[in-house]
């Protein structure tokens, strides 16, 4: 256990990507186990927070993104506060802090909105990106169509408030261009860089985590 959170510490310390930044004097928590998932870290702090640590498929040693997920509510609202007066002076990492369960998405890929159906969320979907490479009859009737994954519509995914995008990352994306500029959380959904298909099933904790929904029985059929 000792080596795992010296290992995240390392991370931490070398991350490079982000949007506004958190203090890295998180509490002591206990790491969800993870069989197959490589790239994922989920440790939970009690009730009040869980600390989710994605690491850089294509940079070995450095942090593709984290986050903080707190529940809403009043008493995720004083966590929120404490944490942001928590932060350290060095070892900064960038972070962004999501307050779940998410309601309101926009989201980036066709098998990710797949994915919300089977973990009971589909309602979580406000807007979709490449529409016409999506299948599901309910999200062409129901949901906006929020342009190209490439060229996202911006006053769109405005109008729609959500409170988080899932995209897809890439190597050397070089940021996600007019979405940095919006403040919304952005779900960077690596899981596809996994070297195992049961690795990147893995991520569907994480995903349930985010809608609130448990992903242990899509996991165990």
């Amino acid at each position: 256990m000792a080596a795992l959170f010296l290992g995240i510490a390392s991370l931490l310390v070398s991350c490079q990507m982000g949007k506004t930044q958190a203090g890295d004097n998180m509490d002591a928590g206990d790491t969800i186990p993870l069989k197959y998932a490589q790239h994922l870290t989920m440790v939970k702090h009690g009730e009040e927070y869980t600390e989710v640590i994605l690491a850089n498929p294509w940079k070995e040693g450095t942090l593709l993104h984290r986050y903080i997920l707190v529940p809403k509510g009043k008493e995720g609202n004083e966590t929120v506060t404490r944490l942001a007066l928590r932060r350290a002076s060095a070892a900064r990492c960038a972070t962004d802090t999501v307050r779940t369960p998410v309601t309101s998405s926009v989201v980036f890929m066709g098998p990710h909105c797949q994915l919300m159906y089977e973990l009971g969320c589909k309602n979580a979907i406000s807007g979709v990106c490449d529409m016409n490479y999506i299948n599901i009859p309910d999200i062409k009737k129901r949901v906006v169509d929020c342009g190209s994954s490439m060229q996202p519509d911006i006053e769109r995914i405005i109008s729609l408030k959500p409170e988080a995008l899932l995209v897809s990352p890439f190597e050397n994306s070089g940021g996600y261009g007019k979405l940095d500029m919006l403040h919304i959380p952005m779900i960077e959904a690596a899981d596809y860089m996994e070297t195992s298909p049961l690795g990147r099933a893995e991520w569907m904790k994480f995903y349930g985590m985010l809608f609130d929904k448990n992903a242990d029985s899509i996991l165990s059929r």
